[in-house]
């Protein structure tokens, strides 16, 4: 997967609960992906806005990284309802 093209999928589906390439300060229970001197790394955060030591997932390319991430952005709709009318 491209930046691009996971940029298109994110307003497409509207997430609203991530960082990317932290582009803001952390919030609290959001979705990171960042860029370092190893490689790229995917991460989630706690309701402190902390990132979760055990969520770190770390990648050589920014293909797969960008994976990982869209995969733990897209539980957003699981995991706050967003399909569910009663919140629109």
């Amino acid at each position: 997967m491209t930046l691009e093209e996971a940029k298109k999928i994110i307003d497409k589906e509207n997430y609203k609960y991530y960082n990317l390439f932290e582009d803001r300060p952390l919030k609290e229970n959001e979705v990171g992906i960042c860029k370092n001197d190893n490689g790229w790394k995917v991460f989630t955060t706690d309701e402190r806005a902390s990132i979760v030591t055990n969520s770190v997932v770390e990648f050589n390319n920014e293909s797969d990284a960008l994976d990982r991430f869209m995969k733990r952005v897209a539980t957003e709709k699981i995991l706050y309802n967003d399909n569910d009318e009663d919140n629109k």
